[in-house]
């Protein structure tokens, strides 16, 4: 992967961006890089057009940016097994919420801290319950809180099991 990954475009394998844990604790976390360099600055413009109409702010649309190698770590959710690393590190858990970027957190109301007090995961209920179709903040948040309200193992490895199906069948969420 690391060979596609330098061979299709310049710049590092790994981004590493800062997120929001559990306790409000800020962590990088590490994804492959599908992007072209200096993306970030394109996305960041666009994000505040996209903030102000609703949507969720992770979710800003970045097809332009996106490397040829990129599409196809994203189209498999291949993009994201660096996080393992961050599982592995305690900073996050298979399954849970996803982690937020510190600017998303500056927009929180009093109730939605209560997200701090898990792990964010690398797959969660948000993730495989139509995020395509989820276009703003509370929405994601009420799916967040319904993983939070009713955690169980059972509930996890189901979580695990649509991931492996979106993964599989290349099924976007």
């Amino acid at each position: 992967i690391a060979t596609l990954i330098k061979i299709d475009s310049p710049g590092p394998i790994i981004d590493k961006e800062i997120r929001v844990g559990l306790r409000g604790e800020h962590f990088q976390i590490w994804k492959f890089r599908t992007m072209v360099i200096n993306a970030n600055q394109l996305l960041q413009e666009r994000e505040g057009k996209n903030k102000t109409r609703g949507y969720v702010p992770w979710e800003t649309k970045k097809d332009s940016q996106i490397t040829k190698v990129g599409k196809f770590l994203q189209l498999y959710n291949i993009d994201r097994l660096p996080q393992l690393i961050n599982v592995v590190k305690g900073d996050m858990s298979l399954v849970g919420p996803r982690p937020l970027r510190p600017k998303d957190i500056e927009n929180f109301k009093p109730h939605h801290f209560i997200l701090q007090n898990v792990l964010p995961g690398m797959t969660g209920l948000w993730q495989v319950s139509g995020r395509s179709h989820i276009l703003n903040f509370e929405n994601a948040f009420r799916l967040d809180m319904t993983y939070i309200n009713n955690w169980s193992l059972a509930m996890d490895c189901q979580i695990l099991l649509k991931t492996v199906k979106v993964f599989l069948t290349q099924e976007r969420a």
